[in-house]
């Protein structure tokens, strides 16, 4: 997403929705945080979907869908990267006064 996460609290959960109860799977707290892989999450656990909740202050909230077969990682590319996204990109520093945010 291009987000300055650096300075933001953020973590990976898995629930039945965006906003039911919650299963926490990473997170800053971590000793060793982004260290679980995909294959280490799916398939996940019946009805659940994974999400990514980034800055707990706005609460923005990414739903992360597994989608046909893994590829071989690409030499020369940082991972983890953004695959395919839907809608328009967030700005998360907007221009004061801007409508989109």
């Amino acid at each position: 997403m291009d987000f300055d996460g650096d300075d933001h609290l953020s973590g990976f959960y898995l629930a039945n929705a965006w906003d039911s109860r919650k299963t926490w799977l990473i997170d800053e707290y971590d000793d060793t945080p982004w260290e679980r892989t995909l294959e280490e999450i799916y398939p996940l656990p019946r009805l659940k979907k994974l999400y990514y909740l980034y800055d707990f202050g706005v609460s923005w909230i990414f739903e992360i869908r597994k989608k046909g077969r893994g590829k071989a990682p690409v030499e020369g590319e940082d991972y983890p990267c953004v695959v395919h996204a839907t809608g328009p990109q967030p700005l998360e520093y907007p221009m004061e006064g801007d409508d989109d945010f």
